[in-house]
């Protein structure tokens, strides 16, 4: 029940804060205030993200055929449509799926409510991803971030995220949950800071408990629980800051028994033949999901030639680019390692591909930078522990074989949080890197609404 009155009190806080600011700003508005127009737009922010819904439900596009995963998914959500609830956890070793078992708990309870079928399967997909979106422009309010307009346009074009609202994957759930368990989180250091009030217990709790939820769909995020437990003992310093993150964590032990594994059994069996017995380490899998990051956050780095520490990140990038860079070459046969926008770009030519050096450079600097960050303990702990989890994010991918644009999915949103105060001083960059993102998710969602082969016959 505290954890419930919790999650009350968020959802209060946040309609609390927009009466605030909305009733000043129509009384200005009554009183004939032209100045405040700037502040009733970014009140309604909120409105206008929700009216993304009946733009995608009336375009039909929810109606394209199968894509990515869905072949595997969406069978398995119409066959658990027809049994309990809990049928996916007592076959969860049974799935050739690189996902637990709530994934498909959340689309029964769903398809109780509106049926079953492909289009309301999407569907969920699209309300997790609003749900989202709602949930990152409340982040950027607690963090107190300026220009939320940009910033939840940045959201919304990020890589895979316009192919997430459309399609029946997991990503959407595990964005929603991610970025809720993130607000509870920020919830709980605010209400721990001002020293009114002991809800800050069930906060960090409930962050815990969504986190999980969240993890749950995909496995790799127990490195951000790692990130915020370990913020939590040594920047909070305060035993409930730990608990919550260790809340999420235990969630998913009752699975790793069952599987034997914190990865499903199923992962491997859901791979390409030639890449489901591969073991070892994979710096590469880490360096190409670096490039997919510099890809997005290079209008956060500073060049700075007159600078040591800036040619000493850029000589170390060039080692490890030659080292351990992934070989992506049309004739060799680990560029099926990596999937997405990236590699189909770097078919066009071998210009193209010796280019894709140059967002690794922007990501290699990013994390340094981070790294630099979490050793001075020069900026707040909220930034601090969105760059944490975001390294050891990037270095938990080591462990991966596959490289997948969309893995980037599990921290890069974190890391954008992390880096906007300083992406949006610099405008130019930054409306530049969200045009080139708009144009790629433009064509994303083309190849699945109209043709597959769009600009790459």
């Amino acid at each position: 029940m505290n954890i419930l009155n919790s999650y009350l009190r968020i959802c209060l806080d946040f309609n609390t804060n927009l009466r605030a600011h909305l009733d000043p700003v129509l009384k200005s508005v009554s009183n004939g205030s032209i100045s405040s127009m700037r502040h009733l737009k970014i009140t309604t922010i909120p409105l206008a993200i929700s009216c993304i819904f009946p733009i995608v439900y009336f375009s039909g596009i929810l109606n394209h055929p199968s894509v990515n995963d869905e072949d595997c998914y969406l069978p398995l959500i119409h066959h658990y449509s027809q049994f309990p609830w809990f049928a996916p956890i007592l076959e969860t070793n049974q799935l050739h799926t690189s996902i637990g078992p709530l994934f498909f708990i959340a689309h029964r309870a769903w398809s109780g409510l509106v049926s079953s079928s492909d289009f309301t399967a999407r569907l969920l997909g699209l309300c997790m991803m609003l749900t989202a979106t709602l949930a990152w422009n409340a982040i950027g309010q607690r963090l107190g971030l300026r220009r939320q307009i940009l910033l939840c346009l940045l959201f919304l074009v990020l890589p895979y995220h316009a192919i997430f609202a459309i399609c029946a994957l997991a990503e959407p759930l595990m964005m929603c949950f991610l970025l809720l368990s993130i607000l509870a989180w920020l919830a709980a250091i605010d209400s721990l800071k001002s020293g009114s009030d002991h809800h800050y217990k069930w906060y960090f709790c409930l962050s815990g408990i969504s986190l999980g939820l969240a993890e749950n769909a995909k496995q790799p995020l127990i490195t951000v629980a790692i990130a915020l437990a370990l913020i939590g003992q040594f920047r909070l310093k305060n035993v409930w800051s730990v608990a919550g993150p260790l809340i999420a964590i235990t969630i998913q032990v009752p699975f790793w028994l069952l599987w034997g594994n914190i990865f499903p059994p199923g992962q491997r069996q859901g791979m390409m033949p030639q890449f489901a017995q591969m073991t070892g380490l994979y710096p590469d899998t880490s360096i190409h999901l670096l490039a997919v990051a510099g890809v997005v956050l290079w209008p956060a780095v500073s060049i700075r030639l007159k600078s040591i520490e800036f040619w000493v990140i850029c000589i170390s990038g060039i080692f490890v680019w030659i080292l351990f860079g992934p070989n992506i070459d049309q004739n060799h046969p680990d560029r099926f390692r990596f999937v997405g926008p990236l590699l189909q770009a770097s078919y066009h030519s071998s210009w193209i591909r010796f280019t894709l050096f140059l967002p690794f450079l922007a990501g290699w600097h990013i994390f340094c930078d981070s790294a630099r960050h979490l050793f001075k303990n020069d900026i707040s702990i909220q930034r601090q522990a969105l760059m944490l989890a975001s390294i050891l994010s990037i270095l938990g991918f080591i462990n991966s074989p596959l490289a997948f644009d969309r893995y980037a999915t599990c921290f890069l949103p974190l890391w954008c949080l992390a880096y906007w105060p300083t992406m949006e001083t610099r405008l130019y960059r930054t409306n530049t890197a969200l045009c080139l993102m708009a144009i790629m998710s433009i064509i994303m969602v083309a190849r699945v609404a109209i043709d597959p082969m769009l600009l790459l016959k």
